[in-house]
């Protein structure tokens, strides 16, 4: 959605025959939101030197309670004599010529102090670019920031991208100290405005301004061709762990599943807690996820069974159970599979399935 020029007015005081009239003059003025429609623009240059990259994450990864929309950019590391670990700097690059659209800078200090930038590019009318986790601005994507945000606003000033120029680089995040484990990643983000991604409750989707990332977003290389689609295809996986070209998608929803992205009844999608997503991932396992620091790994996972099943397979009124081999999850699905119940408890799913559960969700 392209946000309207802002017009900056003056009031010229005019003094005719004795009286005085007021004369409005006004200019636009503003970030520039021209644009040119092209539902299907060509992208030049890949984002980044993917010799530096270990694995663009598929789409539709459970984290932080979300299935998510964009792709995670898993740079690749280097570890000091101390045992430091830090990602390698890569570059950001402008993948067609592009303006400025958005951009933010946050600062966090969880898990580390970290101040990174944020910046999203029109790449047509209907296309737009999104990264995230940038820590090394370069000149224009600096004066293009006033101040810190939590959220992406318009830029300080009108800045365009040539195709292939480079506007920053990162090494997605601080150094690790020795025995941390993090990761080393930035966001890259594909939307179509056009494009309408299929949930199980197109309703919530549609109808809830926070969705809708979710339900725009596109594979980060549905504009390339040739050479440059097969080098994007070639790096997609987790942790080095080949995803075979699959780029899946921002809804992984199976109706009348445990698989895709759930909401907590009664608490809103932004609350701590308020949001669950079920999903496999390259590498054999499965990943609950309601909060950030609430998290279960399942793996392996199975075909058939009652225990730790593939997500989307898991169908009907039959009590789940999975299991990390500490704690088990047990969910059950109501009879049109638009609600889950969920009950948490140390196991390994060897005891019969709980009486009652203490969480109820609904897609």
């Amino acid at each position: 959605m392209l946000h309207g020029p802002r017009l900056r007015c003056t009031v010229t005081s005019i003094l005719l025959l004795a009286t005085a009239i007021a004369a409005l003059s006004c200019d636009v003025s503003g970030p520039g939101d021209d644009c040119i429609s092209n539902p299907a623009p060509v992208f030049t240059h890949m984002f980044t030197d993917l010799s530096l990259v270990q694995s663009i994450v598929p789409l539709g990864n459970s984290s932080g309670g979300a299935i998510k929309e964009r792709h995670q950019v898993q740079v690749l590391t280097d570890t000091t004599p101390a045992d430091a670990t830090s990602g390698r700097s890569v570059p950001i690059i402008a993948p067609a010529a592009a303006r400025m659209k958005a951009v933010r800078r946050f600062r966090t200090t969880q898990p580390f102090v970290d101040d990174y930038y944020g910046f999203e590019l029109q790449i047509s009318c209907e296309v737009t670019a999104r990264f995230d986790h940038v820590r090394m601005p370069g000149d224009k994507l600096s004066a293009a920031v006033g101040g810190y945000t939590n959220g992406f606003v318009d830029p300080e000033r009108s800045t365009s991208f040539a195709a292939g120029e480079t506007i920053a680089y990162t090494d997605g995040n601080p150094p690790a100290p020795a025995g941390v484990n993090s990761a080393f990643a930035f966001d890259y983000a594909l939307y179509d405005s056009r494009h309408e991604n299929t949930f199980a409750n197109m309703n919530r989707y549609r109808g809830t301004p926070d969705l809708a990332l979710s339900l725009r977003a596109v594979c980060g290389g549905s504009y390339y061709q040739g050479g440059l689609r097969s080098a994007f295809n070639a790096k997609l996986g987790y942790a080095g762990n080949s995803a075979n070209g699959d780029c899946r998608s921002a809804s992984r929803d199976v109706p009348g599943s445990l698989a895709g992205g759930w909401f907590r009844v009664g608490r809103s999608i932004n609350d701590d807690g308020g949001r669950l997503a079920f999903a496999t991932e390259a590498g054999g396992v499965a990943r609950l996820t309601i909060s950030y620091s609430t998290f279960f790994f399942f793996r392996p996972y199975h075909a058939t069974g009652t225990v730790n099943r593939d997500p989307a397979l898991a169908t009907g009124t039959t009590p789940w159970c999975h299991t990390d081999n500490s704690s088990e999850v047990w969910l059950q699905l109501s009879a049109d599979g638009m609600r889950m119940s969920m009950e948490q408890r140390t196991g390994t799913c060897t005891s019969a399935a709980p009486s009652s559960y203490a969480m109820q969700w609904e897609r």
